[in-house]
């Protein structure tokens, strides 16, 4: 199915560009003429060259699997894709700060305003469709009914995970929107840790007795504040609008900074083939025995991949449409490359550099402002397609164990959902603690939740790359939306511009006298211009 989804994101981009390109480049001529393939496969290399590198990775996967390779043979299989993912990481925290800095500092407040509100509106929309259609799909379908609880063998949660609080969710979301100290907030995140202590109790007559307290406490984990961040550049941007003239300086530098990012991430972007047959194979050959895992998770896993299809293609086009007026399928065919790149290294943050590049130069162009402050705002707060799948698994879960919701159950959940997701937990495996506390909640046993991982490779890369197309769709609907404010501001500028040049034309100052020597000679005497 991973395969079948780029397929088809392919094709539909490429007739629609062989058209684009049949009409402005070769007139009328053929649709199998040698110029416009051409011309089309270079401007799509790179998406060519990706599509090769996924079916390189899974004949890797074919030609190894005999041989059982051990799991040195594995890290060195997979060290071109991990080297790929440090290098997006590294070029983060600088992607981030320049290009939120620029956005929020040439806007007015108001507009930074608007633009948040939309945005958020935008996120409350979406994830509350994704839960909806989660529920219910996985309400028709009912993958769960087909096994049995299994007992001692299955995998039994982390203890850290399993007292997670829903309170610790919103308390590490506020402790992290405003880090203590920005500089460790580039490369580690404020999470709430609980220790199990025993103690020992001294009694008279039965002797002593030891009893296990857990003990809550502030911890630091190696992932990227990247909230913290925007919040901090967001903040910066605001006071640099406010004091443009003292501020150039900075706001030069950060327009530069941006740039040479770019510059940098442009050249690096063409070893994604070599990583995406690297990723792909190094993750199936992990896997122990496919066959066992695809008859406990079969139903399941086709329920998580109908629900994110639907949300894909039905629900985010049908409420972009009713914003907006207009087809969602060219908003998809512009940014067709950031989506495949997000799917392959499963970050919408190490393909934000692709996306604000395809939404400001692609086919369906947006303002520069709109791609610089939403679309990070996006890869923060904004997980449509991973709600859709943390309620798919909720529900899963309560079915094999026997549990069913009523209607007025299922909507409490959903509304629980929706703003657990929309501030997930900075820490390792986030969308199943969220999944634990909402079980927890609702009296779901969670012993099964091990299973999840083992297919956690194709899931996470098929959310991931909804969750980016959805990002592309929020950035395209605050861009129909200020529209005409940025119109106006730009045609204020031009203005301001030809105003200024009229008014330093204005500014040459021509001083003549009379030349006495010669009578009919009245030549004015150029003396000075200023």
């Amino acid at each position: 199915m991973f395969v079948w989804n780029i397929v088809f994101i392919l094709l539909n981009t490429g007739f629609k560009r062989i058209n684009y390109h049949r009409k402005m480049v070769v007139g009328k001529k053929g649709w199998c003429d040698q110029t416009v393939l051409c011309q089309w496969a270079m401007n799509n290399l790179l998406l060519l060259l990706t599509l090769i590198g996924v079916i390189v990775g899974f004949l890797l996967v074919l030609i190894m699997r005999p041989y059982n390779p051990s799991d040195d043979t594995i890290m060195w299989i997979g060290m071109p894709g991990e080297l790929f993912l440090r290098g997006l990481e590294m070029t983060i925290i600088p992607l981030l700060v320049s290009t939120v800095i620029t956005a929020v500092a040439g806007l007015e407040l108001k507009e930074n305003g608007r633009m948040a509100a939309w945005s958020f509106f935008y996120f409350v929309c979406t994830t509350s469709i994704g839960i909806t259609t989660g529920i219910v799909m996985t309400a028709l379908i009912r993958p769960g009914e087909q096994f049995a609880i299994p007992g001692k063998d299955s995998p039994e949660p982390a203890q850290q995970t399993v007292h997670y609080q829903t309170q610790d969710v919103f308390a590490d979301l506020l402790r992290n929107l405003i880090p203590s100290n920005i500089i460790r907030a580039c490369f580690q995140s404020t999470f709430t840790k609980y220790e199990s202590k025993e103690v020992e109790n001294t009694e008279n007559v039965n002797g002593t007795s030891t009893t296990t307290t857990l003990t809550k406490q502030l911890a630091m984990t190696n992932r990227t504040n990247i909230m913290g961040v925007v919040i901090f550049c967001i903040a910066c941007g605001m006071a640099m609008s406010v004091e443009r003239v003292k501020t150039k300086p900075l706001l030069d530098f950060m327009w530069a900074l941006r740039t040479v990012i770019f510059k940098v991430f442009g050249a690096f972007i063409w070893s994604l083939p070599v990583a995406t047959a690297s990723l792909i194979a190094a993750s199936l050959l992990k896997v122990e025995d496919l066959l066992i895992v695809e008859e406990e998770l079969g139903m399941f896993v086709a329920t998580v991949i109908t629900v994110l299809f639907l949300h894909f293609f039905a629900s985010i086009p049908g409420l972009y449409f009713i914003f907006t007026r207009k087809n969602a399928f060219k908003v998809y065919g512009a940014v067709n490359k950031a989506i495949i790149t997000s799917m392959v290294i499963k970050s919408g943050a190490g393909a934000l550099p692709i996306m604000m590049k395809c939404c400001e130069t692609g086919r369906e162009k947006m303002h520069r402002s709109v791609s610089s402050f939403v679309l990070p705002l996006c890869v923060c707060f904004k997980g449509d397609a991973s709600a859709a799948f943390i309620m798919c698994s909720v529900l899963w879960l309560g079915q094999r164990a026997g549990i069913f919701m009523s209607m007025a159950e299922l909507i409490a959940l959903g509304i629980m959902s929706t703003f657990l997701c929309l501030c997930i937990p900075p820490i390792p495996s986030a969308s199943m603690v969220i999944i634990i506390l909402i079980c927890n909640s609702v009296g779901v046993p969670t012993q099964d939740l091990g299973l999840l991982l083992a297919l956690e490779w194709l899931l996470d890369s098929l959310r991931t790359g909804v969750n980016n197309g959805s990002h592309a769709m929020c950035a395209a609907t605050v861009n129909h939306a200020m529209r005409h404010r940025f119109k106006k501001k730009d045609k204020v500028k031009t203005l301001a511009l030809n105003s200024n040049h009229e008014h330093q034309l204005n500014q040459i100052t021509v001083d003549s006298e009379d030349n006495t020597d010669l009578e009919n000679d009245t030549r004015p005497l150029i003396l000075s211009q200023y």
